[in-house]
């Protein structure tokens, strides 16, 4: 697993819990049931602490994936309504969104320009 940014958190969870399930057949060799289960509940609950904090990484680097596209699309639209920029480039760009700008389109905008919309 990688150690850079959130996996970092989550390799020093799982260590943990590997170094306590390393213990527990000196835990059980003393048949004393609290501390097998204590020894037991350890390791449970950092594993449970690494899967939610990766979780949560995981979800996070999705909202930014999803940050970045939507700015990516606002760009290529605001680029498509000023007509300034290249044709070729936002051909390219338009792709990954599932537009064909070589077909023709429709477009429709708004009247701003007289105050209300019509």
């Amino acid at each position: 697993m990688a150690a850079s940014g959130g996996g970092r958190g989550v390799d020093l969870s799982l260590s943990a819990a590997r170094r306590v399930w390393a213990e527990l057949p000196a835990v059980i060799r003393q048949r004393d049931n609290r501390a097998v289960r204590a020894a037991a509940g350890a390791v449970l609950q950092v594993v449970d602490d690494a899967v939610a904090s990766f979780a949560d990484g995981h979800a996070e680097a999705g909202r930014e994936l999803v940050r970045r596209e939507e700015t990516v699309r606002r760009e290529l639209v605001d680029d498509l309504l000023r007509g300034d920029a290249h044709l070729s480039e936002m051909v390219e760009r338009a792709e990954p969104s599932g537009l064909d700008l070589t077909r023709a389109h429709q477009v429709a905008l708004p009247n701003w320009g007289s105050g209300s919309p019509r």
